[in-house]
């Protein structure tokens, strides 16, 4: 992990088991402490499950191949097997559950947008939900607290639970999660707040016990406290109480204030979100305007002091060390796009406007060639071909950088233009003449765009298909999918997978994990329009797939 834990915790040893697919997650300060954790986890589940461990399998890190473990193998009888250098697909089991737990965690983490210290029970319990603060407590008014689900006792029936008004962590059943207000909250917001910890809240009833209950966890957060609120803001080192074991202190907390994430910004909308606003446009029979402010960053008001220094023939030869302290952004400035920004939202919610919740060219002539009437020939696979012939690389990278501006409108060339994109490292002729086809096909239907018809219904459902071992290079599928909203195509996607799988089952079933995501992000994009789906059809010709689906195990 980037952020290390308040107990200098950095490392996750992921473990499974080839039968049941359970896992065991445990965090380590260092990959030393790999080889003595191994060892007591394999007498723990011999002693626990009363079976012997015939095998296990590992890669070749350091951690994991030593003369500590050798010894303790050779000791007990078990078979050690490790996977072939720079072949983590022999080991991918674990490997893929690995990346599933780190990207959960980080998907939760951004969802709840809560902060990094909680990166250790995120992968741990494997759920945050999100739960808006709520005025009205009605009878919990008085012995109610708002907290944040932090996850689950390792040895109890029980929550832990982050409470923000006593910065402690309180192990308690007596909690109340209020999800559905939480839509609710979130959709009469005004916008997101990114210097407090607000995302994920439980209602949580007031400790009543001493500050030295074994069933609590005092933390001391960099936030200065009260009586302090005046002076100088300093960062200081998150405290665990000395009454909580070691092996519970998975919390890891770190200092956020100064996070590089939160000081960039880009006010750049996805062109999926832009699509969903001009399919339910025709849909409501309105009509758009574009406007284009062409001195954007050179307008914006700054709430910071930034001073910049003198230019190098403008010197003031009184004063040479002096700077300027800016009154309006300037164009390079970190903070003009979000000084423009704040002051073009500014105007548009004073005109009425409402801001939305989740989604706050060159050119090639081509006059004298020929037309197609496909892109690609049919059923041609392209390869490294390493033994073509090289052509020009920056020349063949310009016009993949050309045609990649048409995907955002037509979507017959996403899937030719990717896999020709796969191979810019190194292109040959075959490669070359393969863009050139797709130019020569554009001659032909230069016209052709996307077409909202305003008579259609405002149903949401999917489409999805693979391309089981497609690349002749790698052996990977190739996922697709197309999102419509009624009959107005909005999103679509053609994406090489990252895995290898024999079972043409597993591919779609990755593809179908993946257009589950963004149909639910469509879905909540269409909150803003006042638009909620309860069912949403998805399409798949692998019934394999669609039954695993429904029954996830």
């Amino acid at each position: 992990m980037r952020v290390e834990s308040v107990n200098g915790k950095k490392y996750i040893l992921v473990i499974v088991d080839d039968y049941s697919r359970f896992t065991w997650v445990k965090c380590l300060r260092s990959k030393d402490e790999a080889p003595d954790f191994i060892i007591k986890f394999l007498k723990m589940i011999q002693v626990q499950l009363k079976v012997p461990v015939h095998r296990i399998r590992i890669d070749n890190g350091t951690e994991f191949v030593n003369q500590t473990l050798y010894e303790y193998y050779e000791k007990v009888g078990i078979l050690h097997e490790t996977s072939v250098a720079r072949s983590p697909q022999q080991n991918g089991v674990v490997e893929r559950r690995n990346r599933m737990l780190i990207k959960a965690a980080r998907t939760m983490l951004i969802y709840a947008k809560a902060l990094l210290f909680l990166w250790a029970k995120a992968v741990a319990t494997h759920v945050i939900p999100e739960i808006i603060p709520i005025e009205n407590l009605g009878k919990l008014q008085s012995k109610a607290d708002i907290g944040i689900f932090i996850g689950y006792a390792p040895t109890k029936k029980a929550f832990w639970i982050y409470n923000r008004r006593t910065r402690r962590i309180i192990e308690t059943i007596h909690v109340d999660f209020d999800e559905l207000i939480a839509m609710v909250s979130e959709q009469s917001s005004s916008g997101p707040v990114l210097h407090e910890m607000t995302p994920t809240t439980i209602i949580a009833p007031k400790p009543t016990a001493s500050t030295g209950s074994p069933s609590s966890t005092i933390v001391d957060q960099d936030a200065p406290s009260p009586s302090n609120s005046q002076t100088t803001l300093e960062t200081q080192c998150p405290i665990l109480s000395n009454d909580v074991e070691e092996d519970n202190q998975d919390l890891d907390i770190a200092h956020m204030d100064n996070d590089p994430f939160f000081e960039s910004f880009a006010p750049v909308a996805r062109l999926e979100a832009i699509r969903i606003f001009l399919a339910y446009d025709a849909h409501m029979n309105m009509v758009v305007y574009q406007i284009d402010v062409k001195t954007a960053f050179l307008n914006g008001n700054l709430w910071e002091e930034v001073y910049v220094s003198q230019s190098d023939r403008f010197v003031d030869p009184d004063n040479p060390n002096h700077v300027y302290k800016l009154k309006k952004a300037l164009y390079g400035l970190k903070q003009a796009p979000r000084a423009w920004y704040d002051m073009l939202s500014s105007i548009l919610i004073s005109q009425d406007f409402s801001k939305g919740l989740v989604d706050p060219t060159l050119k090639y002539g081509f006059e004298s060639c020929d037309r197609v009437d496909i892109p690609m020939v049919e059923k041609s696979k392209l390869d490294e071909d390493k033994k073509g012939k090289a052509v020009d690389q920056s020349h063949y990278r310009g016009m993949i950088g050309t045609l990649l501006y048409l995907i955002a409108s037509r979507p017959d060339l996403q899937f030719d233009i990717c896999m020709c994109a796969r191979y810019q490292a190194q292109p040959t002729e075959k490669h070359l003449h393969t863009v050139k086809r797709i130019l020569w096909y554009l001659r032909g239907t230069i016209n052709r765009g996307l077409w909202y018809p305003k008579d259609s219904s405002i149903a949401l459902k999917e489409f999805t298909d693979v391309d089981h071992a497609g690349c002749q290079d790698t052996r990977r599928s190739t996922s697709g999918s197309m999102q419509f909203l009624g009959d107005r195509l909005v999103t679509w996607s053609s994406k090489r997978q990252k895995s290898a799988a024999i079972s043409s089952m597993k591919v779609e079933y990755i593809d179908l994990s993946g257009c589950c995501a963004q149909i639910l992000w469509m879905r909540s994009q269409l909150t803003d329009y006042g638009l909620g789906f309860n069912k949403i059809l998805m399409y798949c010709d692998n019934k394999s797939a669609i039954a695993l689906c429904c029954n996830n195990v």
